[in-house]
């Protein structure tokens, strides 16, 4: 496998092209444009990859573990349990936060 330092990559420079015309572009702050993100990439099934790149790459404005857990919240009667579980997993993978369901119920015995 062979190395490409981050600036010489096309497929970088592709998404962070993309990233930031779409965040100058939208009428919104970038927080925002981010918690809809989230949602897109919850609804349309995304890799660990992509809940990593916009949650954690460079254009992406920090977002705590309570907002995260919000926006799977307000997505789970559209999308469906299995989605929401599934993206929860993966955004944990991916951020480190404790928004699975394994870690939310782990949480949840030791409070009681």
């Amino acid at each position: 496998m062979t190395t490409v330092s981050e600036g010489s990559s096309p497929l970088i420079g592709t998404l962070r092209a993309m990233t930031q015309t779409s965040l100058g572009n939208a009428d919104l702050l970038p927080r925002e444009v981010v918690l809809i993100r989230l949602a897109c990439l919850i609804a349309s099934d995304a890799s660990r990859a992509s809940f990593l790149y916009n949650l954690a790459g460079p254009a992406a404005p920090a977002l705590t573990a309570q907002e995260i857990e919000s926006v799977l919240v307000a997505a789970a009667p559209l999308v469906g349990t299995a989605r929401v579980v599934t993206a929860a997993e993966r955004i944990a993978e991916a951020t480190g936060f404790a928004v699975s369901v394994h870690d939310l119920m782990a949480a949840e015995s030791t409070r009681s």
